[in-house]
């Protein structure tokens, strides 16, 4: 396959070295089979004509100008690639395309298939007496509003069981079993029955089809109840509105109820669904939450948090829906090592809370803990053991979270550690799953590497 760059040096040697023994690639003309533009900067965008190539067409953007990137919808290009690049990935989608009529969007698609997508957003069934009820209460905390609230939710059998259910799980860490509603909220406080209500109320958004998103309707109601959760921990330890980031994390994913009904292809990132549709699942659950009448620091907070220039709020959500891969992936590696899953799910929400601390006193940019402790004297492990003790969580837990970076780290704390690694470097997982085997025999490795194949794909790195 010969491939045409047209861009730097220093990126022509790039895409050589890195599909070498794939595909040539020259800056000559003579190239036909696919064309990739480097984009360092508006100005190098608006050099390029905005017409069809006969060939697909890659953009390899090196610059985070936003512009650039509203702008890039106005040209018929078949794909975005972006660093890191990933010889794999870059030549599926080169093959995938070549292998078919070339499939290009160009600005009129988009703009007609924005306006479908938004009217669809902007149509979606109101939310249940209940979950308006208790998004009021995000800013109402009055007790006669409190009191009617929790009236309706012992009222609601199917609300109230589930809700039962989940604040007996380890999130909470309850000792003896709750068996009311009055109960719960006793021991755990209003607003986190609150919030769980909440969450339950909106699962009847998720009874359809996720096929392109290469998952369930209620593995991403999972996701979001989880994010949630973590978010509003975050929030806890910063002093920010809980119920608030709560919220934000809850309806992070709300957008994809809508873009569903609209893909054609799978998806595995935020661009994916940008080169398909013109818009993504972020922007469209700003549209739902505007219709929900949600208070606009939420709905910013959901729009950006894909976003590299993010706020505050922005920037929990985004860190809160990274945690729960981590924590996904260390649970299913305890199911197969017979070890207590809901402990290793609660290590790998917590590994990184220290950094939450850590942020407020860095002056220069890390990369690796050791760059930490060379700034600071300490890192974000250890902050987090300080964090998670003063939270009364399980010794175990605690020493999990705090020894995941250690050479000589337990059998809970190489969990969390390759859980964290399968993470960062999806492409990798399988070597990483065989590297923890030597140290600790699994059962059934190969159904193991199957499942966390299915976590991967379901949490991409939606670049994320």
């Amino acid at each position: 396959m010969n491939i045409r760059f047209i861009g730097s040096e220093t990126g022509l040697n790039t895409f050589k070295k890195l599909l070498q023994g794939k595909a040539y690639v020259s800056n000559s003309s003579d190239a036909k089979d696919a064309l990739i533009f480097e984009i360092s900067s508006l100005e190098v965008l608006y050099k390029i004509p905005k017409r069809s190539f006969g060939v697909p067409v890659f953009f390899y953007l090196t610059t985070p100008n936003k512009t650039v990137i509203s702008n890039i919808k106005d040209y018929r290009i078949t794909g975005i690639l972006f660093p890191p690049l990933n010889a794999d990935a870059i030549m599926n989608k080169i093959t995938r395309t070549k292998d078919h009529t070339i499939d290009t969007v160009n600005a009129k698609d988009y703009e007609t298939l924005r306006i479908k997508i938004i009217a669809k957003a902007e149509n979606i069934p109101t939310l249940p007496t209940i979950a308006q009820d208790l998004i009021k209460l995000t800013r109402n905390h009055s007790q006669t509003a409190i009191g009617q609230v929790t009236s309706k939710i012992k009222m609601d059998q199917g609300i109230s069981s589930k809700v039962i259910k989940l604040v007996n799980s380890p999130f909470y860490g309850v000792r003896k079993e709750i068996a009311s509603i009055d109960r719960a909220t006793m021991l755990l406080g209003f607003s986190s029955v609150k919030n769980i209500a909440l969450a339950i109320s909106l699962d009847q958004y998720y009874q359809k089809p996720f096929n392109m998103y290469k998952t369930t309707g209620q593995a991403i109601w999972q996701h979001a109840y989880n994010v949630a959760l973590i978010a509003s921990e975050i929030a806890k330890f910063l002093e920010q509105d809980t119920d608030a980031l709560y919220m934000a994390g809850l309806m992070h994913d709300i957008g994809k109820v809508v873009m569903a009904d609209f893909l054609v292809r799978e998806v595995d990132t935020v661009q994916d669904e940008r080169e398909q549709l013109g818009c993504d699942h972020a922007e469209i659950a700003s549209v739902i939450l505007n219709k929900w009448s949600v208070a606009p620091a939420i709905v910013e907070a959901v729009k950006t948090h894909h976003d590299a220039e993010n706020g505050l709020y922005g920037k929990i959500v985004s860190y809160a829906n990274k945690i729960d891969h981590v924590a996904l992936i260390a649970s299913e590696i305890a199911k197969f090592l017979e070890q207590d899953t809901d402990a290793l799910y609660m290590a790998g929400l917590m590994h990184d809370i220290g950094k939450v601390v850590m942020a407020d006193f860095l002056v220069r940019e890390v990369d690796t803990v050791q760059d930490e402790r060379e700034q600071l004297g300490c890192d974000h492990a250890e902050i987090a053991s300080v964090i998670l003790n003063k939270w009364s969580v399980a010794p175990a837990i605690v020493e999990a979270v705090k020894t995941h970076h250690d050479a000589e780290n337990g059998l809970y704390g190489k969990i969390v550690s390759y859980a964290n690694k399968i993470d960062h470097d999806k492409q990798q997982f399988e070597e990483y799953i065989m590297q923890l085997n030597q140290y600790y025999p699994i059962n059934n490795i190969d159904q193991l590497i199957q499942s966390i194949q299915t976590i991967v794909s379901d949490n991409p790195n939606e670049s994320e």
